[in-house]
């Protein structure tokens, strides 16, 4: 189970086939016990296979998405019809390592979802943010958030992208000073896991080909079925054939707030690679 605060909603996602029946507990108890004016909570489909999904939602309903602030930037969450809890909330420490990185560079957010990672890159003194997704609808709130903060990203170029992140990146020329690839789940189960692994090394290859020299890449993974030594590997041996150098700056899991308390609850990774300027 998660649960994810938003200003005076919160929205919860239960992993359990068996939570059908507490949803409504828990929503109302949130409710009543914590002051919040709204909670949402969803049994994932996935968890069973099937196509339904439960939902429940007490308090007063939410007719619009809910503004709130993460260390001093406004977003928007959709926590009723959004993806997962309608953020992630997860990346947060990852996104305030990508403040540090930016200033000065051009940025490719590929898999962007709501623009979380750009506007932090915007606020750290990025040259231009560009946002790659496949999703309108996600595009669209991104614009929003960028909006949200005008007085705050008034110097850093805004740009978009749709499509499939992969086909964009295999075909652009663009180069970049900082490229970030934090995709959706790419296996939902065991057997998916070689596939998994594959794809993120074409990932990591085509991610590093967009990179201008000593240029910083950020690879992440949120696949609970592939494991940090997995991934590490297959990112680190990419830029090994690549030819190129590189420095590894850090890698990173859980942060304190999601924590992994049993192997099965391991799915948050990312590695920082730096390339070594010739010379």
């Amino acid at each position: 189970m998660r649960c994810c605060k938003y200003g005076h909603a919160e929205c919860t996602s239960c992993y359990a086939w068996h939570a059908d029946r507490s949803l409504h507990y828990i929503c109302t108890n949130l409710v009543e016990s914590c002051a919040f004016r709204c909670a949402a909570g969803d049994r994932k489909a996935s968890i069973r296979g099937r196509a339904d999904l439960a939902q429940s939602i007490e308090g007063q309903p939410l007719d619009a998405s809910v503004i709130f602030r993460e260390s001093g930037l406004r977003f928007e969450a959709d926590v009723v019809r959004g993806q997962k809890t309608g953020f992630f909330l997860d990346q947060r420490e990852n996104r305030r390592r990508i403040l540090e990185l930016a200033r000065g560079r051009t940025v490719l957010n590929a898999f962007s979802f709501t623009g979380g990672f750009s506007l932090y890159a915007a606020r750290g003194g990025a040259k231009s943010v560009t946002d790659l997704d496949i999703s309108r609808h996600a595009l669209e709130s991104a614009q929003r958030n960028f909006a949200l903060n005008h007085d705050t990203v008034t110097h850093c170029e805004y740009h978009q992208a749709q499509g499939d992140a992969f086909e964009w990146l295999s075909q652009s020329t663009q180069r970049f000073g900082l490229v970030i690839l934090d995709p959706p789940s790419l296996a939902k189960r065991e057997s998916e896991r070689a596939g998994a692994l594959r794809a993120y090394a074409k990932l990591a290859r085509l991610g590093l080909d967009r990179l201008e020299p000593g240029g910083v890449v950020l690879a992440c993974s949120c696949t609970a079925h592939v494991s940090s030594e997995e991934f590490f590997e297959a990112v680190r041996a990419t830029a090994v054939k690549s030819g190129r150098r590189f420095e590894e700056l850090g890698t990173t899991g859980h942060p304190p707030d999601h924590p992994a308390t049993f192997k099965a609850a391991e799915y948050l990774k990312g590695i920082y690679l730096l390339e070594k300027k010739r010379g």
